[in-house]
């Protein structure tokens, strides 16, 4: 069987070859080779200056952000630590009597800078988990910055997808507890 190919006989099949008239056909008694791949290098590559400045700034931001959760002190509601750095309490809770996806994020940061991870967990587990998230951030950047090493061939076997679907998936379940907590009237929580 022939199967008629344009001009690119650039990217033939291994085994394949075009004849005068144009047509690819199989040639038998070839045997398939497969390309060597350059050796890699030993010394993985350094990020540029500016890529480091961007690392040191994404630590820096994260860090201020875990200092701003020591210096306030958490709300024994699980709710409205974040009034006292001057922002309104949540409208959704005060309208609706719901906590929204939020609620319990400042107080649940403030709590785990604080060392008191379990209370932390219960005021908003996602806020505990973006919390530690934040603090691992910190530190990895900050080797980023200093060596110019990335970090990103860690998360190579992650999908983007699967990860978006598994934050996506916590932070409602995490939702949802703060909703049982609230609405159940639950202290601490």
């Amino acid at each position: 069987m022939s199967i008629s190919v344009p001009q690119l006989h650039a990217e033939l099949p291994t085994g394949c070859s075009v004849d005068r008239s144009g047509f690819m056909r199989r040639v038998s008694g070839v045997q398939a080779v497969s390309p060597i791949s350059p050796p890699r290098s030993p010394v993985p590559l350094r990020l540029s200056v500016p890529g480091r400045l961007l690392a040191g700034g994404i630590g820096l931001g994260c860090l201020v952000i875990l200092m701003i959760a020591g210096l306030v002190v958490p709300d024994s509601r699980g709710v409205g630590t974040h009034e006292q750095l001057g922002m309104p309490a949540c409208g959704f809770l005060s309208r609706t009597g719901i906590p929204c996806g939020t609620c319990g994020m400042t107080t649940s940061f403030s709590l785990l800078v604080r060392g008191d991870l379990p209370a932390a967990f219960r005021a908003q587990p996602f806020g505990a988990v973006a919390g530690v998230a934040a603090g691992m951030t910190v530190w990895a950047a900050g080797y980023i910055a200093i060596t110019g090493r990335p970090v990103h061939r860690l998360f190579r076997r992650c999908s983007a997808t699967w990860l978006v679907g598994i934050l996506l998936g916590a932070w409602l379940i995490s939702w949802g507890w703060k909703i049982f907590v609230v609405v159940g009237g639950l202290v601490g929580g």
